[in-house]
């Protein structure tokens, strides 16, 4: 299920953030578990990364940097003017126009957009 709620960084200015891949919580789905990234269509600039893109970006083995370290299989990628973008499942995805892109994760999201609330 996607996840999609509107977000205001600065005043009357408004994004639409996207969790992606968020792994569900429903043991009837997999609890816990990610769609691999190829199958994962949450958002259109995230597309699928592999285990040397990931290694090579981030400077790990092929999986994220924080705990849960997932691994390449269910991370994806968005190529920004600025470069990469790496997003793990559960990572909000905030368009900002053009091309302009802000990745977050869970609980970062949570403490920036919910504490403003």
């Amino acid at each position: 299920m996607i996840t999609a709620v509107p977000v205001t960084i600065e005043p009357n200015t408004h994004f639409l953030a996207v969790r992606w891949n968020a792994p569900p919580k429903d043991a009837a789905q997999g609890a816990g578990r990610p769609r691999l990234a190829r199958e994962c269509n949450d958002h259109p600039s995230v597309r699928p990364t592999s285990y040397d893109e990931v290694s090579a970006g981030l400077g790990t083995c092929g999986c994220s940097k924080d705990y849960p370290w997932w691994t390449h299989n269910v991370m994806g990628v968005i190529d920004s003017q600025k470069g990469k973008l790496f997003v793990s499942p559960g990572d909000w995805v905030i368009s900002m126009g053009e091309g302009q892109h802000l990745v977050l994760s869970d609980t970062h999201y949570n403490e920036f957009f919910r504490s403003a609330t």
